[in-house]
């Protein structure tokens, strides 16, 4: 059986530092630069509830217009899509005829180089990789005009946890990509005794039936008409939360992996009463807001709160000339009463002055707008000045809807919109500003300038131990900094040794008084968790490696950590062969210290007679370049060249140098042959002789 020797090669991340765009193409490899037909014929949504996580499979099948091509072409399906800013992603399948097949997960340049030779060969592989920070990529072979194809991606994404519900968004976005989307949409999911009643919201409530026989792991679901469905949908299960905490593991050994949601406000008995009034200056560009907003209110405000909605007009539309309590009937009746939210025209100059005079300093303003007329730093200033005739001013914080990207240059930065004015007015009155330029969807930025409006804890601090051990590697979400809002959830994944009780030591600045509270944690009070427990931490885990600077030690820590824990990073990939196709594989522990070799059998392939692997790559400083080669591809002219991606030589390396040996271990220190540096890139390591050659990428990082 003939090989084919691959050689890894790392990718930086500053390479594929790009923002994706939903979209799904199906072009023909030989003739790529001709998009055909493209559409998605049926789309399954999955939801696993995993603690602070939850787990969502897309099972997609993408086609071309069956009166397109001629079925004997085959072509490739490119699958552009953006996942939530923390999202990560844990697993790729691909149906292979009929049946599914798992994808290994591979260093990126290795599952790169297969994929590319097996299309060239015509057989059937999917690659998945991570292009951008929240961006992705899949592609799939072949696919012909009357042969769809059928993936899953799974991912796993932080829930958005409040003392009512947990919930997600359903990635319906996603979806409305091609030519053509998919006529009904289906969404599942499981529950059991701690995950119940899940229900579908968008302008209304849309309960879940009962459903049996299904592919899936699932006991409930619904299927809805794709031209019916509202991109703010979401998914929400009951809050299993008890007085503001939700703690669960996942033993390993003599310690295991944990997760825990709190609400500090509940689980410190901190909480005082809110008063928000928002201001809804919106032509409805991003579709209906006005469900988005009550669900907001309902989930984040407790019948202690208040609240007042105002909404531009020729009038000022107000629920209320004062403050509403936020009891579930008189939310129900306000909305009742101001219909969809949207106006044609935008008067925000006159719906903040409004608000100010509603508030003043007692309660907080929540601007909500898709407006972006004030686009200079004049009109801005001005209007600042003028807004001044209503001091004091409340605290006022901005939701950002518009998504104009023509930006004004000021200071040394693009302001896009109002950015500039929403910059001035926040920080003027120690509110936050959001856009959805962020990523994230108007649901969770509403949701966290909500919660931010309850005061926080400066200095904060969680600690976490059990009372026969310890906790370590601890990550955390919903801080900024040192800063702990008392609505917002803290949702925290790490590791344990020993044996429950679990205990939390919680300490902070608040409300200019130091505190420190202890809470402790039954074991019986904990609930299970399978082995994603381990996953969501892994990816936390890589996410600070990939935060951190980058060095050749941290991308192997990051590459090794992937392949062990089956989490997608910029270094890795999701390969999906056809069955019988084998990969060996050197240990991973080994792979990526030392020279790493991945053979992949296939009877057309050639031999390899000279084998040039080269450690660490990327590398910042020296590489360690390792050659084996037999006695009839030597000779005493043979060279290691190395050429820039100019096709420049920057060093040559003559052989004879070293001993003639069959194994020969070079260190080169990154420097030309004038002995300077070299930039950093990918450069070629070429082994010549008379009789063989062999080429190796390399990648040189700062």
């Amino acid at each position: 059986m003939r090989k084919i020797l691959f050689f890894i090669l790392l990718i930086v991340p500053a390479l594929f530092n790009l923002k994706a765009w939903n979209d799904l193409r199906i072009i023909d490899p030989m003739n790529p630069w001709y998009d055909l037909p493209s559409k998605i014929t049926q789309a399954d949504i999955t939801f696993h509830p995993k603690g602070a996580f939850m787990e969502v499979g897309m099972y997609l099948t993408f086609a071309t217009d069956e009166y397109g091509p001629d079925s004997s072409v085959q072509l490739e399906a490119i699958y552009n899509f953006d996942l939530p800013a923390n999202a990560m992603i844990s697993d790729s399948w691909l149906w292979i005829e009929g049946e599914p097949e798992k994808a290994l997960i591979l260093d990126r340049w290795t599952a790169s180089a297969i994929y590319e030779g097996i299309v060239e060969r015509r057989r059937d592989p999917s690659i998945l990789t991570k292009i951008g920070p929240t961006s992705y990529e899949l592609r799939v072979y072949p696919l012909t005009s009357n042969t769809p194809r059928k993936v899953k991606i799974t991912y796993l994404v932080p829930a958005s946890w409040s003392v009512s519900q947990v919930a997600v968004p359903v990635p319906v976005t996603l979806l409305r990509v091609g030519w053509q989307m998919p006529e009904e949409v289906s969404i599942f999911t499981q529950t059991d005794t701690v995950w119940q009643n899940p229900t579908l919201k968008t302008d209304s409530l849309i309960e879940l039936v009962s459903v049996s026989g299904s592919e899936y792991p699932v006991n409930i679901g619904k299927v809805l008409p794709m031209g019916e469905v509202e991109n703010n949908l979401i998914l929400a299960f009951d809050s299993p939360m008890q007085n503001g905490l939700f703690v669960n593991h996942h033993p390993n050994g003599d310690g295991g992996y944990y997760q825990l949601a709190l609400l500090p406000s509940l689980l410190l008995d901190v909480d005082e009463p809110k008063k928000i009034c928002f201001l809804v200056d919106y032509k409805g560009s991003q579709g209906s807001l006005s469900a988005i907003l009550e669900s907001t209110i309902r989930n984040n405000l407790s019948e202690t709160d208040s609240f007042n909605i105002m909404v531009s007009g020729i009038e000022i539309k107000k629920a209320s000339t004062g403050w509403l309590p936020a009891h579930g009937d008189t939310i129900s009746k306000v909305f009742e009463s101001l219909d969809d939210l949207i106006n044609s025209y935008t008067v925000l100059p006159m719906l903040i002055a409004e608000g100010m005079k509603f508030t003043g300093n007692d309660g907080s303003l929540l601007i909500i707008s898709d407006d972006h007329n004030i686009v200079s730093n004049t009109e801005a200033n001005q209007l600042i000045q003028d807004l001044g005739a209503y001091k004091p001013w409340p605290v006022i914080h901005v939701l950002d809807l518009n998504l104009y990207y023509y930006g004004i240059w000021m200071g040394g930065r693009n302001y896009y919109g109002n950015e500039y004015f929403y910059g001035l007015l926040t920080r003027q009155t120690n509110g936050n500003y959001v856009s959805l330029r962020n990523g994230n969807d108007i649901s969770q930025n509403l949701e966290e300038l909500v919660q931010s409006a309850g005061g926080f804890i400066s200095s904060f601090d969680l600690y976490t131990t059990l009372e026969q051990g310890f906790c370590y590697s601890r990550f955390n979400t919903g801080l900024i900094g040192s800063t702990a809002y008392l609505n917002r959830p803290i949702l925290q994944v790490g590791r344990y040794n020993g044996s429950f009780p679990f205990k939390l030591i919680l300490s902070g600045v608040y409300n200019d008084q130091s505190f420190s509270e202890e809470i402790t944690v039954q074991g019986e009070d904990i609930y299970p968790c399978d082995t994603v427990a381990r996953q969501i931490w892994s990816g936390m885990y890589i996410r600070s490696l990939e935060q951190s600077a980058t060095t050749n030690e941290l991308i192997g820590e990051i590459i090794n950590e992937s392949l062990e824990n089956r989490i997608l990073t910029y270094y890795t990939a999701f390969l999906t062969l056809e069955p019988g196709m084998v990969i060996e594989e050197v240990d991973q522990e080994d792979q990526f210290r030392d020279e790493a070799l991945v053979h992949v059998e296939d009877e057309l392939s050639p031999p390899a007679a000279v084998s040039l692997a080269a450690y660490p790559n990327p590398f910042s400083r020296e590489i360690t370049l390792k050659l084996e080669i037999p006695s009839e591809a030597y000779d005493e002219n043979a060279s290691l060249q190395i050429y820039n991606a100019s096709g420049q030589m920057v060093r040559i390396i003559h052989l004879s140098d070293y001993p003639a040996e069959e194994q020969i271990t070079i260190t080169w220190d990154g420097k030309d042959g004038s002995g300077e540096e070299i930039e950093q890139g990918i450069y070629l390591v070429r082994y010549l002789s008379k009789n063989a050659s062999k080429t190796l990428r390399i990648v040189k990082v700062q």
